[in-house]
């Protein structure tokens, strides 16, 4: 894992609030700008990759959109922000849900970080995270839940866009609190595009704003998001990182 910059997470909470402790070692958190911005504004920010950027939005159907949030568990993957992923579902809040998980290392089973995301047939319920001590037992340092807000209906077409309020409730250390939420999420079309010698058909690209900055998300189906890139409010880009090997694909 990687103890520098590059580092992502999601992007409103870490403007609002200081960073925790366990922020030297961070994965990205798909699902909110939250908190973001705050690796940027913690640490020392170094050069992240970008795309083979033939981004071309292509017509789109809310069948495609719905699919980009599909998982394939067992996939997993190298980010050249330094983290290793793990594709997979596991039990969140009463249910099984999707989940992409940040490991130390490559085949290793040390957790750094988990984020929750669940499809019906109409919409995408982004539940929450798991943040992980800096030990070999996988002890939970903090847990964030959101509240049904935090939903992306399926049906948008290209251009269209969502406004999601929402609370984040954050228990750590014994201590809750809860942060009020508002994002501006836009379907911005389909992409696609070759990462880590892969070529990554009908990517979902998702831009997502709020009163701090702005990110661009694109998600793969099977693998969650597999590119980022991250402005703060001056529309600087603060933080980027994509896929860049596949370490095991089922």
């Amino acid at each position: 894992m990687f103890k520098a910059a590059c580092a992502s997470h999601t992007l409103a909470t870490f403007l609002h609030q200081p960073c925790p402790s366990s922020m030297s070692l961070l994965a990205f958190h798909p699902r909110s700008l939250a908190t973001l911005l705050c690796a940027s504004s913690c640490l020392a920010l170094t050069a992240c990759g970008g795309g083979d950027d033939n981004d071309t939005t292509t017509p789109a159907t809310t069948t495609k959109l719905a699919e980009c949030f599909d998982v394939t568990p067992g996939n997993a993957y190298t980010m050249s922000d330094g983290d290793w992923i793990l594709i997979t579902q596991e039990a969140f809040e009463g249910g099984t849900r999707n989940a992409r998980v940040s490991l130390e290392s490559q085949n290793g089973t040390r957790r750094v970080f988990a984020d929750y995301w669940s499809r019906d047939a109409s919409s995408v319920r982004f539940w929450g995270d798991l943040e992980y001590q800096d030990d070999a037992n996988n002890t939970v340092l903090a847990k964030t839940v959101s509240s049904a807000g935090q939903t992306l209906s399926t049906s948008l077409q290209v251009g269209q866009s969502s406004v999601m309020n929402y609370t984040d409730t954050r228990t750590e250390g014994g201590q809750t609190t809860t942060q009020a939420r508002q994002e501006t999420w836009t379907f911005a079309g389909l992409s696609t595009q070759t990462l880590g010698g892969k070529q990554f058909v009908d990517m979902c690209r998702i831009d997502i704003t709020d009163a701090d900055g702005s990110a661009t998300q694109w998600w793969a189906k099977g693998y969650g998001v597999v590119r980022y890139e991250i402005k703060n409010a001056q529309g600087t880009v603060v933080e980027s990182g994509q896929l860049t090997a596949i370490t095991a694909q089922l």
